[in-house]
Parts: structure tokens; C-alpha cells; sequence
């Protein structure tokens, strides 16, 4: 849109050519020398990060994360790639609306009580259960889940 725009504002035709020409001619070399700098085809940090996270944990553990980052790698290693299918996998982003629906998701977490703690509830229902936290704000430990 940008150089649409540009040549809406050039008048003669020999400076739109001369600048088309120049685009045609600098674009693919722009291309070229920034893609090998740029591409991420050979990194595999957030794929290594994640597996670390995953085959560190006990066997039918509880992983309760908190923020984008670490949520979507693990979410696509445990549902896409179905590494570690006996773990639990809970986001603290949203667990408002989550938890109302968890025996869809999540069957082998008991019943919340509403107005109680979400964590402490949590480690009530399971107290055989390895509960991991990642990144979960302070604030968080208060949560308590909407009365509906």
C-alpha cells in the first residue's frame, strides 16, 4: 500500500519507471542477503525449552502455566506433537472460563467449589497429584472463580 501511494505522487512517467526498475532490481538482493540473518528454520530453543519442561515432570502431574510464551509451546507440543498425554495442562490466562468447562478437557480434576481459592481447591481435590506452577503471578494465589 505504501508504494501505491508513492507512485500516486510521482507525476512523470520516466521517474515512476526509474523508481520501479530500482524496486524490481534492490528487492530480491534485500531479500537474499536478510533472509539467511533472519530465518529461524534451524532454531529449535522454543521446541528444546518446552520438551525440557515436559520430560522433567512426574508422571500424571498438573502444570498449571501463565503467560504467552512458555502457554503455546507447551500447548502445541502436548496436543499437535502428543508428548506427555498424562499430564494435565492448565493456563492461568484464562482460567475463569476454563475451569467451568474443565471435565470436557481436563476429566480427572475433581468438582471446584465456587468462592474457594482456585489453587487451594485445586490442591485439595489432588493431594496425590505433582502441581507445577510456571510464571504465575502472586496475585494469582487469591483466585477464586466466578459464581454463575
Amino acid at each position: 500500500m505504501g508504494l501505491f501511494f508513492l507512485f500516486s505522487r510521482l507525476k512523470k512517467k520516466t521517474v515512476k519507471a526509474i523508481a520501479l526498475l530500482l524496486i524490481v532490481l534492490f528487492f530480491p538482493k534485500l531479500v537474499s542477503t536478510n533472509y539467511t540473518l533472519t530465518s529461524r528454520r534451524y532454531s529449535f530453543a522454543a521446541y528444546d525449552y518446552g520438551e525440557n519442561i515436559l520430560f522433567s515432570l512426574r508422571p500424571d502431574s498438573i502444570l498449571i502455566v501463565y503467560g504467552d510464551s512458555p502457554q503455546f509451546i507447551l500447548w502445541y507440543l502436548h496436543l499437535a506433537e502428543r508428548m506427555r498425554e498424562d499430564i494435565t495442562l492448565i493456563s492461568a490466562n484464562n482460567i475463569a472460563w476454563t475451569v467451568p468447562a474443565k471435565h470436557i478437557r481436563w476429566p480427572k480434576i475433581g468438582e471446584f467449589k465456587r468462592k474457594t481459592p482456585f489453587f487451594k481447591s485445586l490442591f485439595q481435590m489432588n493431594p496425590d497429584a505433582s502441581v507445577y506452577l510456571i510464571n504465575i503471578p502472586v496475585s494469582y494465589t487469591h483466585l477464586t472463580l466466578p459464581t454463575n
